[in-house]
């Protein structure tokens, strides 16, 4: 009898699984609830458990969508049942989103005033913990060309490095 149970579950969760992945194909995310998209993502690193338990366990900790992406892989992994697989995945889908966002506004004029500066300022750092001096390269129409991190640490210990980038902010100012 057990195996026949075990069997009809694992029917309907492979079904909801099914059913879910093409939703969200025909509809987007957009009108999924955050513990949706999470258990969405989840179904992909944890197969052959029902994990909206653990989706909404995580949005019991983080709060939302964006404290899951923005929690570090050893946060993500007390939360029970979320171990090394999904936490890595849950990372890897923030840092690629991040990557895929950063080279689809290279070349565009999304620099053009301090309030766009502090935006673009705003979404490169969101989820950080630690601070970063970021050097922003533009060209004459104010298109981004490239992004460096010239320092990273937490507020005492990145500062060991500013006397040489302060040294040559004033070479170029003398230009």
């Amino acid at each position: 009898m057990k195996t026949k149970a075990a069997d009809k579950s694992r029917a309907l969760l492979a079904g909801h699984r099914s059913r879910l992945r093409e939703w969200s194909q025909k509809a987007g995310l957009s009108g999924f609830q955050d513990y949706e998209v999470l258990k969405l993502l989840l179904t992909f690193a944890i197969p052959r458990r029902d994990v909206k338990p653990y989706a909404k366990a995580l949005v019991t900790r983080f709060g939302d969508l964006r404290g899951v992406f923005d929690a570090s892989v050893e946060d993500l992994q007390t939360v029970p049942g979320i171990g090394p697989s999904a936490s890595i995945m849950i990372r890897f889908l923030k840092e690629a989103a991040s990557l895929y966002l950063r080279d689809r506004i290279r070349g565009r004029a999304l620099l053009n005033s301090p309030q766009a500066v502090i935006e673009y300022c705003r979404h490169a750092l969101l989820g950080e913990r630690n601070e970063r001096l970021q050097v922003i390269y533009l060209n004459v129409q104010n298109e981004i060309l490239d992004v460096e991190t010239a320092a990273e640490g937490t507020v005492d210990r990145w500062l060991r490095s500013l006397p040489r980038w302060s040294t040559v902010s004033f070479d170029i100012a003398l230009f």
